[in-house]
């Protein structure tokens, strides 16, 4: 991470964050939250808690708790995308083309 980023980051809340990220991804917040679990929407909202809690360092617990879901179930998630991103180079592009099109790091 550059340095001077840390502070950038934990100036952007969880809430704010999730926004962001959703805009990037042209998906409404909300939807994130929901018990929908259609491949597409699921595919998406995985990738959004791998950058929340793996490349923006919120705590597994915040983002369970806003997104109504228990932590084991974030760890789980999150984890799967990590092996999944090491597997597929593709993974981590989509990482860094969602962090520089949400701006997240530059809020």
């Amino acid at each position: 991470m550059v340095e001077g980023q840390e502070e950038q980051i934990s100036r952007v809340s969880l809430a704010e964050s999730v926004e962001l990220l959703a805009s990037a991804i042209q998906i409404e917040p909300r939807r994130l939250r929901s018990s929908d679990r259609s491949w597409r929407l699921s595919r998406v909202r995985t990738l959004i808690l791998y950058v929340l809690t793996r490349r923006l360092g919120f705590r597994v617990k915040d983002v369970a708790d806003y997104f109504g879901r228990a932590p084991e179930t974030i760890s789980s998630s999150t984890t799967r995308y990590a092996v999944r991103s090491l597997l597929n180079s593709t993974a981590g592009e989509e990482i860094e083309r969602l962090l520089t099109q949400s701006n997240i790091l530059h809020s």
